[in-house]
C-alpha cells in the first residue's frame, strides 16, 4: 500500500483510500516505503523527523532533546530540554531504586521471622503477643489473655510460651531496628544521588550483623 504525506497536516494518507476523504490537504506528496516505516518508528520514540519535499528521505533527531534547526538545516541540541529529561529521569529511577530497597527490606523481615508461611490472622497476633510477653518479663503477675488463650489451645504451659514469645519480641525488635537502620542508610545515599550513575551504583542487601 502507497502513501502520501502531507507536511501541513503531519499525516500519511492510503494512496488508495484517498476518495474517502472530504477534504485534502493541498500539500500531498509521495513517499516511499522506507520514510514512511522511518517516521512510524520516530513517532514511536517521541522523536521529531524531517520529511524531505520529494517524500523519497527522512532525518530523525538524535534524542526528544533535540529540535530543528532551519538556519543550520540540522538537528541541534536543546540543552534546557535535555536538562529537563535528565532532571525526569533522576526522579523516576530514585523512586524505582527507593521502591526496590522498601521492598527488599520487608521481604527480608518476612523471610527471616517466617511472616510468608504464617497466616495474616496469625501475624495481627504478634504485636498483642510481644506485648504481653515484655509485660510479663517485667512483671511475673501482669495478665497476659493472648498468650494464655494460645498456650491452652496449642496445649503447652503457658510460662514456657510466655517465655519463647519475649525471647521472639526481642529478637525481632532487634531484627527490625537492624534492617530500619540498612536500609534508612540506603534512602540517606539515594538522597544525595545526583546522577543516574550514582543512583545506579546503589547495591542494595540487607543483612543480620553479629
Amino acid at each position: 500500500m502507497g502513501y502520501k504525506y502531507s507536511h501541513i497536516a503531519d499525516a500519511f494518507y492510503p494512496v488508495d483510500m484517498l476518495d474517502a476523504y472530504a477534504d485534502l490537504p493541498s500539500d500531498l506528496m509521495n513517499v516511499s516505503a522506507q520514510t514512511y516505516d522511518a517516521v512510524l518508528r520516530a513517532r514511536t520514540q517521541a522523536l521529531q523527523y524531517r520529511i524531505a519535499d520529494d517524500g523519497t528521505s527522512v532525518s530523525i533527531s538524535p534524542s526528544v532533546a533535540h529540535d530543528w534547526d532551519s538556519k543550520k538545516g540540522d538537528w541541534v541540541l536543546n540543552v534546557s530540554k535535555q536538562a529537563e529529561m535528565l532532571s525526569a529521569e533522576l526522579v523516576q529511577a530514585k523512586q524505582s531504586k527507593l521502591s526496590e530497597m522498601n521492598t527488599a527490606a520487608q521481604s527480608f523481615i518476612d523471610q527471616m521471622t517466617g511472616a510468608n508461611d504464617t497466616p495474616e490472622y496469625e501475624r495481627a497476633t504478634w504485636a498483642a503477643q510481644g506485648a504481653e510477653a515484655k509485660a510479663w518479663h517485667a512483671d511475673h503477675t501482669a495478665a497476659t489473655p493472648t498468650l494464655d488463650n494460645i498456650a491452652k489451645n496449642r496445649g503447652v504451659p503457658a510460662e514456657l510460651l510466655r517465655q519463647k514469645a519475649y525471647e521472639k519480641t526481642i529478637a525481632y525488635e532487634l531484627l527490625v531496628s537492624t534492617i530500619a537502620g540498612q536500609r534508612q542508610r540506603f534512602e540517606d545515599k539515594l538522597n544525595v544521588s545526583k546522577t543516574l550513575a550514582e543512583v545506579g551504583a546503589i547495591v542494595v542487601g540487607y543483612q543480620v550483623k553479629p
